[in-house]
């Protein structure tokens, strides 16, 4: 056997393994118990054309964590999108979403680490 014809063989188990793993976690979070008060976050939808008017609103894409925050009363909780509690995680997250005036709402958005400028790094 070739080197070559060996490349290509363990290129195709890698794309192999990669799809069975795939399989394997999409399994997992389907049969998954997602935690009380979780809610499913927005996600983005690739297009050639941005919508426009005034009823669309765009925004900046910074990687960070995905966080959807719930307050309920004076409790908060941070979920990750895959449903994976955060709270203890982001302390001043919760701790802001705490201050609200609202006695409870939903947050959907981005946790982006900044430095002393307010700069996304």
């Amino acid at each position: 056997m070739t080197k070559t014809t060996l490349n290509k063989k363990m290129r195709v188990f890698d794309g192999e393994v990669a799809i069975a793993a795939a399989q394997l976690y999409l399994a997992h979070m389907l049969q998954r118990t997602l935690p009380v008060g979780f809610i499913v976050p927005c996600l983005p939808t690739k297009t050639d054309k941005l919508p426009s008017g005034s009823q669309w609103l765009h925004e900046i894409k910074h990687d960070g964590f995905r966080i959807i925050g719930r307050k309920t009363g004076a409790q908060v909780r941070l979920y990750s999108r895959p449903g994976n509690d955060l709270t203890h995680r982001f302390p001043l997250i919760v701790e802001t979403l705490a201050r609200l005036r609202s006695r409870s709402c939903i947050i959907d958005g981005e946790a982006v680490a900044c430095d002393d400028n307010g700069v996304a790094s």
